[in-house]
């Protein structure tokens, strides 16, 4: 198996794909940290259902599906002519069903927590149309560099500077369908989030957030204004 495949593959997209996800995770530890400490029981269970579906579907499209196929769905099925919606090496529709399935739940577990957790309808429209505007010109730059990657490499392997130039050009490729899975993933959470604040408005469970995060801070600045005889 030539390398240059395994490393253009799906599963190494998924593999850079993952990484880029729990890397945003830990760069964000304090926020989610209070996700998971939520004063109701309800939305922390939810919390932990949208981690582990979300991993769960991180795991199957990378060993099972294709990101690309995936991607690519909805671009195929509108296709005018029958030629526009063939797929070459496709993926079994169980499995399939099985990534739509875990995308579905990972999708409505971690919408209801943007209203809880993130902000409401403002943000959510910036949010959907934000990250949808940033995709589409992504996605169009995306699929030209998977063009080139489908011819292989076709460089000297004796050559340094062939080579340095196809791993940029394969750090690129990553980074542009990385971006397009995860703002298109972003766009839909958002307009899912929409109906769900719409829902939790009238029920009254929309609660702000309270965060955490700063009260070192403040600590630290209610400890310096504190006079010492009153410490």
């Amino acid at each position: 198996m030539n390398i240059d495949r395994v490393m253009s593959g799906s599963t190494m997209v998924g593999v850079v794909l993952t990484l880029t996800v729990l890397a945003i995770a830990r760069a964000n530890r304090s926020f989610l940290r209070d996700v998971a400490r939520d004063p109701e029981a309800v939305w922390r269970g939810l919390a932990r259902v949208a981690g582990s579906a979300t991993m769960a579907m991180l795991v199957w499209i990378t060993l099972f599906d294709q990101w690309r196929q995936l991607l690519d769905e909805p671009l195929r099925r509108a296709g005018q002519f029958p030629s526009e919606r063939v797929v070459l090496d496709p993926t079994p529709g169980a499995i399939r069903n099985v990534s739509l399935i875990l995308l579905a739940t990972s999708l409505l577990t971690t919408a209801p927590l943007i209203p809880r957790h993130v902000g409401g309808y403002i943000v959510q429209i910036v949010g959907c149309i934000g990250a949808l505007a940033m995709a589409l010109p992504l996605y169009t730059i995306r699929v030209r560099f998977d063009l080139g990657l489908a011819f292989g490499f076709g460089g000297d392997p004796s050559d340094p500077a062939d080579i340095v130039g196809y791993a940029i050009y394969l750090l690129v490729t990553w980074a542009l369908l990385v971006s397009v899975i995860l703002l298109a993933y972003a766009s839909l959470a958002f307009a899912l989030a929409l109906p769900f604040t719409l829902l939790l408005d009238l029920t009254r469970r929309r609660e702000p957030r309270t965060s955490t995060e700063a009260e070192g801070f403040f600590s630290s600045i209610s400890d310096r204004l504190t006079p010492p005889e009153e410490k």
